[in-house]
């Protein structure tokens, strides 16, 4: 008995019919990769936005002396006395004409001990990293091209592997007795930090934001 092969139009059916699962399985996968990629970016821009935002909070290490929640006094970044304090910087400079009210990139205040602490957000100038630094002490020298770069980069190694940054619409807002947009001539009562976050590969609409408002506990009037 002869046996009978496969027809050419058996075939071309066969082939189309595999050719629209392997394209349905090709998409279903891609959607699954970019789920995927999403919820690990997201939680890391996470992780990365509560280390930054306990290490402001709370101090760095075991320097819980050092955090904002238990300064003595923060400072108006638009106030004489920021410039007095911090070797004549001036984050004015910094600030478009239409956010005079916030964000600012700077946070500078008094720990209970008297030490000056002070922190930058690089947002901006893209000749720093998009991150978050803090000083090391006078003469707080924010430029990386200078001889000896007097600050750290709050960014840790797994951060930078993970190609996390801050984006556009982070920064530090004052706050009066009564959470009213400050003048430059009046003391904050409350600072708002408030991060934006993503990875180089997601799309804006992915970023993290997290945000947290501190009221300073210990104010002292001189």
């Amino acid at each position: 008995m002869k046996k009978r092969g496969f027809t050419l139009i058996e075939m071309l059916t066969t082939t189309a019919i595999m050719v629209i699962i392997f394209g349905l399985l090709t998409i279903l996968f891609g959607r699954a990769t970019t789920i995927h990629r999403t919820i690990r970016g997201g939680g890391d821009a996470e992780n990365y936005g509560i280390y930054l935002l306990n290490t402001v909070l709370y101090g760095p290490g075991i320097n819980w002396d050092e955090g904002l929640i238990g300064c003595r006094r923060t400072i108006h970044p638009e106030l004489s006395e920021f410039a007095v304090r911090f070797n004549g910087l001036d984050p004015t400079v910094e600030i478009p004409a239409s956010k005079k009210s916030g964000p600012y990139y700077y946070l500078g205040f008094q720990t209970a001990g008297g030490k000056n602490v002070l922190y930058r957000m690089a947002i901006a100038n893209t000749t720093f990293a998009y991150s978050m630094y803090r000083d090391k002490g006078a003469p707080y020298d924010f430029d990386p091209a200078g001889v000896t770069a007097n600050y750290f980069d709050l960014k840790p190694n797994w951060a930078k592997d993970r190609q996390l940054e801050l984006l556009e619409g982070s920064g530090f807002y004052y706050y009066g007795k009564y959470l009213n947009e400050l003048t430059a001539a009046d003391t904050p009562y409350y600072v708002g930090v408030k991060l934006m976050l993503k990875n180089t590969t997601q799309n804006i609409q992915e970023a993290v934001t997290l945000y947290r408002c501190v009221r300073v506990r210990n104010i002292i009037k001189y």
